[in-house]
């Protein structure tokens, strides 16, 4: 029958067995066969690397995770289309505007008839500039509510840098310790070859002189002395050896939290080309509510005159053109205020994205040295480690060259191994 095949992937073979293990829901799942099989094929090396890519992967996901904006600043983009579509309507009504009102300053002193299709156009005008201001940046709002949280975000990402340059002494304090430690257990290691030693030379003498007694218990003490339990002591430093991928763990995180950050900071800053988009409008819209409040009173002129020509449905026009003029102005004047409150907060939008980019500049930075500094330490422990090797192999060696007797023979109960073991050296961390 063979080993079933996986949902999803089909049968277990080299090319698709070390995507089974990364899918870690997927390999749990699996059954005891499959499990096997898929270990066949991805050995304890791989398995180390995939780990660790995965662990990295997740701790920037946690730090991206700590910065609140980023999810709507990735959804926003580059806003520079935003700021050209979103200024089309705007500049077409606020221009359009200005150039009706404008030439309805002139045509409404002609007649009432020109004035109320100037003041209707106007007024058509005048509706769409609002509506166009309302809509200037898609992103507005949220880009306005992550400058408003700029303070927290920076804070988030101040404490990362924080925690990155105290992770920096907790190492130092880390390693003082794994130094010390690993003092006294070659110490340890080496005093207790240096008893082997001398209890193989007594046993060697007992042989000698044929006290079997003697033999019987020097025997047993060098069989305890061989069976010294050093696990503890390993384990301890196995620990601060551990300790380390945590630090790296902590770097992937602020990378993370940088990548959001700066995210946020791009997005803030993209409002400084749009306030400025935004105060040529408000510009614009002043000026074009300049106009049609002359436009207005040239209308009432243009009416008048209709008036004295006994043209009363021309007057009436005029008087509807001039009304038309106003409720235009009001409009306009609310679309200035729009835009004007827009850019002043566009502005402010850049200034804090600016600001935030300090912040992320400064934790990039750290995150570079802190991952230098973690290098180093990793070399640190690798050559305490070596000289704690090659200490306790000068032990062993003596140990075992004490451990023959005068014809030759050796007489400790493991002849073909070292009586101790020294340190296990720190291992290398796992490919990123």
């Amino acid at each position: 029958m063979g080993v079933k095949p996986v949902d999803g992937y089909g049968e277990i073979t080299q090319a698709n067995a070390a995507d089974i293990y990364r899918d870690i829901q997927t390999y749990r799942s699996l059954d005891e066969a499959q499990k096997r099989l898929v270990d066949r094929y991805v050995p304890n090396e791989e398995k180390d690397k995939i780990d660790y890519e995965m662990q990295t992967t997740n701790a920037r996901e946690n730090g991206r995770d700590k910065i609140d904006d980023a999810e709507k600043a990735d959804e926003h983009g580059g806003q520079g289309g935003n700021a050209a579509a979103t200024s089309v309507g705007m500049a077409v009504g606020a221009v359009g505007l200005m150039e009706v009102a404008k030439k309805g300053s002139i045509l409404g002193l002609v007649s009432g008839f020109k004035a109320l299709a100037s003041g209707a156009i106007a007024l058509a005008c005048a509706i769409l500039a609002v509506a166009s201001a309302k809509l200037f940046d898609n992103g507005y709002n949220d880009r306005v509510d992550a400058s408003g949280n700029a303070d927290n975000t920076n804070s988030t990402i101040n404490q990362q840098t924080e925690g990155l340059l105290a992770s920096m002494d907790m190492m130092d304090e880390d390693y003082a310790a794994y130094q010390e430690e690993t003092a006294v257990l070659t110490e340890q290691v080496n005093g207790n070859n240096s008893d082997l030693a001398d209890l193989q030379v007594q046993l060697a003498d007992a042989k000698a002189a044929g006290d079997k007694a003697g033999v019987e218990s020097i025997s047993a003490q060098i069989k305890a002395a061989q069976g010294a339990d050093f696990s503890e002591q390993e384990e301890a430093l196995q620990e601060k050896r551990d300790g380390l991928e945590e630090y790296r763990a902590m770097s992937a995180e602020s990378e993370g939290v940088a990548g959001a950050g700066s995210s946020v900071s791009e997005f803030l800053k993209e409002g400084t080309p749009l306030g400025v988009v935004a105060s040529i409008d408000a510009a614009i819209l002043a000026i074009a509510a300049t106009f049609c409040t002359i436009a207005s009173g040239s209308s009432l002129i243009g009416s008048s005159k209709d008036f004295a020509c006994f043209n009363f449905a021309g007057g009436a026009a005029g008087i509807a053109g001039s009304a038309m003029f106003m409720a235009a102005t009001v409009l306009a004047g609310t679309s200035t205020a729009i835009m004007a409150n827009k850019a002043k907060k566009e502005f402010e939008c850049g200034s804090a994205g600016r600001d935030m980019e300090g912040h992320v500049n400064a934790l990039n930075d750290m995150i570079e040295q802190q991952g230098a500094y973690t290098d180093e330490t990793q070399g640190a422990y690798e050559e305490t480690d070596a000289a704690a090797l090659e200490n306790t192999s000068e032990g062993v060696e003596m140990a075992n060259n004490s451990s023959t007797s005068n014809d030759g023979k050796t007489i400790h109960t493991k002849p073909d191994d070292p009586i101790v073991h020294a340190p296990a050296p720190a291992p290398k961390p796992a490919a990123a």
